[in-house]
């Protein structure tokens, strides 16, 4: 008969650790405690890799049916303290956490802290079940210490957590299933005082072991995990009990989920891939079976954009960050690429980005955040630099330790890995460490100031900004303001000679992208010259652009799709100065600047044209 229950650490003579001390080893996280649940638990499936390719979902579900099994198994032996006593009452209304990867080793090596594998397998098991503080054995991965999966028993109310593991290692032991919880310091009825270290599993010698085999398969269905049935390796973390008053939901299940997808985004992004790099993580959220949809990365406002920079890291078209001894340049240490941003371009009233930029964010206007991350591009933090002098643009970037640096800054990393801190670094870390910072918000103020002046890449790329524009390049093939070839490009009325001493309309600026009360638009303006009268009216027009650079004709576009509309024009800067369609008079015209505005369709590129024509009659 097989002895599975509780059993709970005793203080041996020498002194141990305690639960609470393991918990308060996160510290107090700038983070909500579910997005540090998020980090630490994505960045364990990441290191814990097969392939380039793994899958991570939470799902968030009611016992239901199971609970009498939860209950039986888990709740009987476990009134020893409050927080675990709540395993005896769960219920079918109780709610549980988990969390899943698959595509990873799953947690292999000994099942015992104190042995030895002979095959020099990673211990993995008990690295994350039993010991905390051991450094990590993956070179350039995320995690350090080990002291980050304090937050699993955080985000519990009955501070326990329930492992179901099919690891790699294709023994007998592959497949896992093991309990752990962390409590108060506790006496038990023969005066021995305990850690409020507690594990669930099978006792042997007086020691809780995993259950193994067929036995875990059996219970693990009985208790309606996930399982591995079709035997792809890795691990479930059900969080037991999750408490709903964290991160302000307001104990709504549904808000969870929205804010754990929020934290994916937000500090997972470099892992949904962009147009130039793969995907490398599957990502799910689900509640009682409904799931929770991701869009790309592509059809999302600022998002987008800081994929895009990510990009330029890998091209190397940004900036190298380097530094010079008084005895020699160190070289690259990392390398920075930043991207104007214009949230506007998109549609900022899908439920999808009012969920992401809602109080789950981790930035919000005005965007001038640079996104710090290791080697293993999971985001450390967002650095914010100096705003724009408009509000229209922003910028967003991406800065990626080099590979030489990398164990430097994850020295510098709290257990949370949510900040980079130079308290307890040493030179040459600490030097580097902290220079990187500064140069970052020095070629963040570069930035503002080619914005400010004439060298403005954030103005001569603005029709980049959003793929949704589709080729609304400044510069591109037919983008360019200019005066129709039908219309009179110069004056020849001093005796028609054909003089172009005086133009009567000169081109001022290319078609670009604007935004106006949170709608973009497209605008072309020229310049009308000084005279006495005016004898000649101004007429614009707007075309489909099509691969080559050959106008749409009027008919063809594809049925029930939009085409461009020209709206209206209007002098200097003031649109309220317009005159409405694409007509202006003789008698409205006026000298200097007029500008045309027409409607801007995703995914079209159009050509804004003006021509000189005749007045009509």
């Amino acid at each position: 008969m097989n002895d599975i229950r509780w059993w709970s650490q005793p203080f041996p003579p020498e002194g141990g650790q305690t639960a609470e001390g393991i918990k308060r080893q996160l510290g107090r996280p700038h983070l909500p405690e579910y997005a540090v649940l998020v980090r630490e638990a994505a960045q364990n499936s990441w290191d814990a890799r097969l392939t380039d390719r793994i899958s991570f979902g939470v799902d968030i579900r009611r016992l239901g049916n199971s609970a009498v099994a939860w209950r039986s198994r888990l709740g009987d032996s476990s009134r020893s303290s409050e927080e675990r006593g709540r395993l005896s009452r769960l219920d079918s209304a109780s709610w549980i956490l988990t969390i899943s990867d698959r595509g990873t080793t799953g947690l292999g090596g000994p099942v015992r802290s104190d042995e030895n594998d002979p095959h020099g397998r990673t211990a993995n098991f008990v690295q994350f079940i039993r010991n905390v503080g051991e450094p990590r054995d993956k070179r350039l991965g995320g995690g350090t210490y080990g002291f980050g999966k304090g937050i699993f028993y955080r985000t519990s109310a009955a501070g326990a957590i329930l492992v179901d593991t099919l690891n790699n290692d294709a023994d007998s032991a592959s497949r896992r299933l093991m309990g752990a919880a962390l409590g108060g310091i506790e006496v038990d009825p023969s005066g021995r005082r305990l850690t409020g270290r507690h594990w669930w599993g099978e006792i042997n010698d007086g020691i809780p072991d995993p259950l193994t085999g067929d036995l875990a398969a059996s219970v693990s269905r009985e208790l309606g995990l996930p399982g591995f049935d079709d035997g792809v390796t890795g691990t479930d973390v059900a969080v037991i009990l999750p408490n709903l008053d964290l991160d302000d939901t307001g104990g709504d299940v549904k808000t969870l989920a929205e804010r754990l997808r929020a934290y994916m985004y937000w500090y997972l992004w470099p892992k949904m891939g962009s147009e130039r790099r793969s995907r490398n993580i599957d990502f799910t959220v689900s509640v009682d079976g409904e799931q929770f949809p991701f869009t790309s990365l592509q059809s999302l406002p600022v998002l987008s954009d800081f994929a895009t920079a990510l990009d330029g890291v890998y091209l190397r078209s940004g900036s190298d960050f380097e530094m010079q001894t008084h005895k020699k340049t160190l070289g690259r240490l990392g390398h920075l690429s930043i991207e104007a941003t214009m949230p506007e371009m998109f549609d900022v009233a899908t439920p999808l980005w009012k969920t992401l930029s809602g109080d789950s964010a981790p930035i919000a206007p005005p965007y001038r955040h640079i996104a710090r991350m290791r080697q293993t591009e999971l985001i450390v933090d967002y650095l914010a630099g100096d705003p724009m002098p408009t509000s229209n643009v922003g910028y967003v970037g991406a800065f990626v330790a080099s590979e030489n640096t990398d164990e430097y800054f994850a020295q510098a990393e709290p257990p949370t890995h949510d900040a980079w801190e130079i308290g307890t670094l040493v030179a040459p870390g600490k030097g580097i460490v902290q220079r990187a910072r500064l140069w970052i918000l020095e070629q963040c103020k570069l930035q503002v100031e080619a914005r400010a002046g004439s060298r403005s890449k954030a103005v001569e790329g603005l029709g980049r900004l959003s793929s949704s524009l589709g080729a609304l390049v400044q510069n591109a093939t037919g983008t360019r303001a200019s005066i129709d070839d039908r219309g009179h490009r110069s004056s020849t009325e001093t005796g028609g000679s054909g003089s172009r001493s005086s133009r009567r309309v000169e081109p001022d600026t290319d078609s670009h992208v604007v935004v106006d009360a949170g709608v973009a638009y497209v605008e072309c303006s020229v310049i009308v010259a000084p005279r006495e009268t005016f004898d000649f009216a101004l007429q614009a027009e707007i075309a489909v652009i099509l691969a080559g650079g050959r106008r749409e004709k009027p008919g063809d576009a594809p049925t029930r799709t939009a085409t461009p509309t020209i709206l209206f024009w209007y002098a200097g800067d003031d649109t309220a100065m317009r005159v409405e369609g694409n007509y202006v008079k003789p008698e409205d015209l006026r000298v200097g600047k007029w500008t045309v505005r027409a409607t801007a369709i995703d995914d079209v590129a159009v050509r804004l044209s003006v021509s000189e024509v005749e007045p009509r009659v």
